[in-house]
């Protein structure tokens, strides 16, 4: 597989995140939004999905992004949702990194404007009962459709929002769903390896001898392999309708 470089260069300090953070955090931010990355932290989309290479940065831009929520919705009440208990709490340790106004409760942050952002473990039985003006699910590709369907209900009384965010994982669920079928309702960002200027092309092509390209497309170039149980991929079952729907309307001479 051929990669090609990115020429972009690191941006300019940007004046709208920086004003998230607090000013002894802003002075050490580790990194600098790229475009993509502050398309995402400007959008303001109810329904926002993020399909990306690892190590592109999802994890930051959304804790930052989730930062700016809180503090510009008081007594706002966010539920951080994963594969399993220790990955929702990762997300909520980037928050607390980016800010020093929260308390830290075990599994919560708590700012000083009532606002509260909670990491739950990955279990539909104990997660039901809450309510919230933002759902984060992080590593959703990889999350059950039995959790998802047991954490939307808790923005019915809010109309509040929901961010999803992973890898490609395999061709099915809830996050597969979503993403490919492209519905108006939802802000969908993809970002390949090539989208970021910190992958190198030297560190791409031991990654893809390592893994294969099978599995090299799926964690860097946001490509959904079919799973275990499936037979073929979703797109050849696709393409074998369009050909039988084609071959319908094909005109029969029976002659005379």
């Amino acid at each position: 597989m051929a990669f090609r470089s990115d020429p972009r260069l690191s941006q300019p300090s940007n004046t709208q995140v920086q004003s998230i953070l607090t000013p002894e955090v802003s002075s050490n931010l580790p990194f600098e939004p790229d475009p993509l990355q502050q398309q995402i932290l400007d959008s303001p989309a109810k329904q926002l999905l993020l399909c990306c290479s690892r190590q592109w940065g999802k994890s930051a831009i959304i804790a930052l992004k989730a930062l700016q929520f809180v503090r510009n919705t008081p007594k706002a009440r966010v539920l951080i949702a994963s594969a399993s208990l220790r990955q929702a709490t990762a997300l909520l340790d980037y928050i607390a990194d980016f800010s020093t106004e929260p308390k830290r409760r075990g599994d919560r942050l708590e700012f000083p404007n009532g606002a509260r952002i909670t990491a739950l473990p990955q279990s539909p039985k104990t997660t039901r009962g809450f309510s919230a003006h933002l759902l984060i699910i992080d590593e959703a590709a990889f999350v059950t459709d039995e959790l998802f369907e047991s954490l939307t209900p808790t923005l019915a009384s809010t109309n509040g929002h929901l961010w999803l965010l992973s890898s490609a994982g395999d061709q099915r669920g809830f996050f597969y769903q979503i993403y490919s079928n492209q519905s108006p309702d939802w802000r969908i960002f993809t970002a390949t390896a090539d989208d970021c200027p910190r992958i190198t092309q030297e560190f791409l092509a031991r990654e893809c001898v390592l893994r294969g390209e099978e599995r090299f497309r799926r964690e860097y170039y946001c490509v959904f392999q079919h799973g275990r149980l499936q037979f073929t991929s979703r797109e050849v079952v696709i393409a074998c309708f369009d050909m039988a729907t084609k071959e319908e309307r094909i005109p029969i001479d029976y002659g005379t």
